[in-house]
């Protein structure tokens, strides 16, 4: 902030400009990331018996799914009668705020509809998760299309403690996020000085042994990406992700409210 003194010069106030940049820092912090990276996609090959019938469902499916997602989080949508119904689920993470929530369901939105006419089709971005199909799918946990997903770039300055720091924190993350009673945890560990941080989420639906299954085959299966800086492990029931770089929402501006 800038005031004319009584000899004419322009002055700089450091302290209102330190105020502004604070508050600005706190906005930016408020406002989150979204995390729209996509993680994987998935179509499936088969088409429905009835392409008219399963259209008329799927259009207020996806509208339906897409509401309840950026109202509360988390929705389950059933639209239509067997075999040409649509069953829908959508949630984002937890650390997502609302704004953040529906921002990065909205690209759910969008791109789940590219595998139709196919009769299932799944989108895992880095802040949420979107899956339909013609059956009741709710309490799936592993099917074939489980993967992990990891980066090609490897962690060379220090892989042997980067390896046993993210090995206890997908250790510490998936046993928290199964005592979670919304089946998420974020945690960090550090070996040496060489830190690993990992986020665990299961699909409200899941019943906390349901919960159980996934997050421990997804936890066996993300450290295979070793080495690599970063790795998701993508599932029918939840998503891990490990990385060397802290990735979680902390709102720090509702936080700083609530003081």
């Amino acid at each position: 902030m800038r005031y004319m003194d009584r000899n004419g010069f322009w002055v700089c106030d450091f302290g209102v400009l330190l105020v502004i940049l604070t508050c600005s820092c706190f906005l930016r912090t408020a406002s989150g990331d979204p995390r729209t990276v996509t993680a994987g996609q998935f179509c499936g090959n088969s088409s429905s018996l009835s392409g008219s019938v399963f259209a008329i469902n799927f259009v207020p499916a996806m509208d339906n799914l897409s509401s309840a997602v950026t109202s509360n989080g988390y929705g389950i949508v059933v639209m239509g009668q067997s075999p040409n119904a649509v069953f829908g689920l959508g949630q984002c993470m937890e650390d997502l705020n609302s704004t953040d929530c529906k921002l990065c369901f909205s690209e759910i939105r969008s791109l789940l509809p590219k595998c139709y006419p196919n009769t299932t089709g799944r989108v895992y971005l880095d802040g949420c998760f979107g899956r339909y199909a013609n059956y009741l799918f709710f309490n799936d946990v592993i099917d074939s299309l489980d993967q992990s997903v990891c980066t090609t770039g490897n962690n060379s300055a220090s892989p042997n403690d980067f390896g046993k720091a993210v090995e206890a924190v997908i250790g510490n993350v998936t046993a928290e996020a199964i005592r979670s009673n919304k089946g998420y945890a974020v945690r960090s560990a550090s070996v040496s000085n060489t830190s690993a941080y990992a986020l665990a989420q299961c699909w409200q639906i899941l019943s906390q042994p349901l919960c159980s299954t996934c997050l421990n085959a997804a936890a066996s299966s993300i450290v295979s990406c070793l080495p690599a800086v970063e790795g998701r492990a993508l599932f029918a029931g939840c998503y891990m992700r490990y990385s060397t770089e802290l990735f979680w929402n902390v709102y720090q501006m509702d936080q700083a409210l609530q003081v």
